[in-house]
């Protein structure tokens, strides 16, 4: 007897994409990415910051967001997929554009 077993297949997950105008001084240093690492903690997703050198960090990383050298007045396009993304996505914007509490 030959048993056939299905794989249950996963759902896709759309990846939000917002770009945004980084308006927090004087862009991300130690202070604001240990905030953003911070924040991502709560959520369970994946969060990227492109820049516009095309260097990518992940949001959780201090290391990453201090490597990119993103200055205030500088454009940066934020990718989220996981199951709440719209959430992180809103979170991680509103720090950079200088509107979050720290």
């Amino acid at each position: 007897m030959i048993s056939i077993i299905k794989k249950q297949r996963q759902p896709i997950e759309r990846e939000l994409v917002q770009h945004i105008l980084v308006g927090v001084e004087p862009g991300i240093d130690s202070a604001v990415a240990r905030e953003l690492s911070r924040r991502m903690r709560q959520y369970a997703c994946k969060l990227t910051i492109e820049c516009d050198s095309h260097a990518i960090a992940n949001a959780r990383v201090l290391f990453d967001l201090l490597i990119l050298g993103v200055r205030a007045g500088e454009r940066v396009t934020l990718r989220c997929v996981g199951p709440d993304a719209h959430a992180a996505i809103e979170d991680v914007a509103r720090v950079l554009r200088g509107r979050g509490a720290q």
